[in-house]
């Protein structure tokens, strides 16, 4: 603030005031401080850039690949630009070109951890998973703290008794001198070492390390997830529907949704294998379009369900799918809208995904998700949780 009041010229400082906003969880002003230094430097990659990670966190989904695709004309060989850019277009699904920004960004900076590790991920991604553990080696030397990597290749394959990386872990987490976020993600990747090689009180006592440091700086309202899931049921059930002015949208596409580590990935991989369907994966956006309907509602009433099937197929279309094809959306928390997702695309199917009770609870409390899913870090709030889960998955088959 201080910089832009005494240079309100100077770009890059609106830029940094936008960057600052959306860790402030201040959307609007972050789109107004991008549009600022854009306004200023019609030029510079990195006000464009910005303006896209604040359209991004503001939901507005075709906006942000416009202003991803203006940034991409203005970006030349500068490492930060190609390497914010990629991340943006991996967000959008778009990783092939995330992957040609990423090879780009380590050349120009070949011993930068993060650049290293982003071009993993894309790698990952699209399948490419010998040069994905390669670039996670590659990071982890150029950085030993740099924890993600160590998560993102304990994944890459199942580990053997002559081939893995624990003992390498475990002798940094003994060094010590780590701050809880990277200490965590070294608590899952040597966990899922551990397991891979049967070596399972290891793996417990690493797993539960790191939910358990997680937890302690995350506060979760356990009580409020299972009240929301109780709501649902309660008021979303079948004289609901009933009453409901659903949409006449024509579109069908396919959700597969469900608890993480449930199989969702696996099914929605068979779906998409037909040669009609294209995978969008996880989009977010139908969430994103009922918030706005339910903003824009004149009355307390049912949201515009036209309008929410209008905006997300024409999303989804216009950002990660071609128009001609049936899509499948992966989006896990889904489970929570299959009553809105139906009043708004009554052709649509619903894939809902049930897994036993013990393999999906150590699944869940195994695995470090970036966001949500706060109840998977506690074992006795992860047991509430499912048992929640399929009531819901009950009420949803009878209605």
């Amino acid at each position: 603030m201080a910089l832009v009041q005494a240079a309100p010229q100077n770009a890059r400082a609106w830029a940094i005031l936008a960057e600052t906003a959306l860790i402030r969880n201040r959307p609007d002003a972050a789109i107004a401080s991008a549009n600022r230094a854009a306004a200023l430097a019609p030029g510079d990659a990195i006000a464009r850039i910005m303006q896209a990670k604040t359209l991004l966190a503001a939901g507005e989904i075709v906006e942000t690949l416009r202003a991803s695709e203006a940034a991409l004309a203005l970006v030349d060989a500068d490492p930060e630009a190609l390497d914010s850019l990629a991340a943006l277009f991996g967000l959008l699904g778009r990783h092939r070109q995330a992957l040609d920004l990423s090879r780009r960004a380590v050349a120009g900076a070949p011993g930068m951890a993060q650049y290293l590790f982003n071009l993993a991920a894309t790698e990952r991604m699209l399948g490419l998973l010998a040069g994905a553990e390669t670039h996670c080696d590659e990071a982890i030397a150029a950085d030993p703290d740099y924890a993600l990597a160590y998560y993102v290749r304990s994944d890459l394959r199942i580990q053997s008794a002559s081939r893995n990386h624990i003992a390498e872990m475990e002798e940094r987490l003994a060094k010590g001198g780590l701050n809880w976020r990277p200490e965590t993600m070294l608590r899952y990747a040597a966990g899922k070492d551990c397991e891979d090689i049967d070596d399972h009180a290891r793996a417990f006592a690493h797993a539960d390390a790191g939910a358990k440091l997680w937890r302690g700086h995350h506060a979760c309202d356990a009580a409020a997830a299972l009240a929301e899931i109780d709501r649902i049921a309660r008021t979303q059930d079948s004289a609901w529907l009933a009453s409901l002015a659903k949409s006449r949208a024509a579109a069908a596409p396919v959700f597969v949704c469900g608890l993480p580590r449930t199989g969702t990935t696996l099914v929605e991989r068979i779906v998409a294998s037909h040669s009609a369907i294209d995978s969008v994966g996880e989009t977010g956006v139908f969430a994103i379009e009922t918030a706005r309907a339910l903003r824009e509602r004149k009355t307390a009433g049912a949201p515009d369900f036209e309008a929410i099937a209008e905006r997300y197929v024409r999303t989804v279309e216009g950002v990660y799918a071609p128009a001609e094809a049936r899509f499948v959306d992966k989006t896990l928390n889904h489970y929570l809208y299959c009553g809105l997702i139906h009043a708004a695309l009554p052709n649509a199917k619903i894939i809902l995904m049930e897994r036993g009770p013990m393999d999906t609870a150590w699944a869940l409390y195994k695995a470090h998700f970036s966001a949500g899913f706060l109840f998977s870090y506690d074992l006795e709030e992860l047991a509430d949780y499912y048992v929640a889960y399929r009531r819901l998955v009950e009420h949803w088959k009878t209605t």
